[in-house]
């Protein structure tokens, strides 16, 4: 299987902020840079993911709410997280 995935961005929909409101990734960020990537998958039917901040890698059916996290405040601790959460996922991949 393969999966491409990008980076996210700190432009999001901020009418669901403050809402708890749980979205996809595709309506959550609105950077037209992500929207493209997003467009271009869905046209080659492609998997897809985004890594976030806050939450490592997101996949495309993943729900989540408004949130604002920049890269200069991840800590040591949740930038080790967050490499551990893509290691798994290359290794679930792997197995696939």
């Amino acid at each position: 299987m393969r999966i491409y995935i990008t980076h996210c961005s700190n432009k999001k929909d901020d009418s669901l902020k403050n809402t708890s409101l749980k979205v996809l990734p595709e309506r959550l960020y609105t950077a037209r840079m992500l929207q493209r990537f997003i467009k271009k998958c869905k046209e080659k039917n492609a998997n897809w993911a985004i890594f976030s901040d806050l939450h490592g890698v997101l996949f495309s059916e993943a729900e989540i709410e408004w949130y604002n996290k920049y890269p200069r405040e991840v800590s040591e601790n949740e930038f080790e997280k967050l490499v551990k959460d893509v290691t798994a996922v290359e290794r679930d991949l792997f197995l696939l």
